[in-house]
């Protein structure tokens, strides 16, 4: 897939992330290592989706292959079509340099579960796509 293709997909789904009304009543799972490191990057992508900064996550959560030009436009878009980010981590898988982690979004009847992608970039966690 090409990069600006990887992007709108990206992009796409970081917009279907922002339904319901949060996760309160859900218990919290506790991750360590690895696995923590993948969470708390979930953790950031909702902060910074909140806290309105494309530019934060352009450059800080997602993989460098999207980092383009238009990745703050995109997501600044996305942004503005979401009413609210709830993303709560129920599960993390890492093999290697890759990562997958099961979130839900939402809550009651808008509740979803999705799969995120991860690799690791340096020392870093970044975000390749959202399912």
């Amino acid at each position: 897939m090409s990069r600006p293709r990887v992007v709108i997909a990206l992009i796409a789904g970081l917009a279907t992330l922002a339904v319901g009304c949060g996760a309160e009543g859900r218990d919290e799972v506790s991750f360590s290592g690895a696995e923590a490191q993948v969470a708390d990057v979930v953790t950031d992508l909702q902060e910074a989706s909140e806290q309105e900064e494309p530019t934060r996550i352009c450059r800080a959560l997602v993989a460098e292959p999207l980092q383009g030009d238009d990745c703050e436009a995109k997501v600044r878009q996305a942004i503005d079509d979401a009413d609210q980010f709830s993303l709560d981590v129920r599960e993390v898988t890492v093999n290697g340099t890759n990562a997958t982690a099961r979130v839900i979004t939402g809550s009651g009847d808008a509740e979803r579960t999705a799969t995120m992608r991860f690799v690791r970039q340096g020392s870093n966690w970044r975000v390749t796509s959202f399912g």
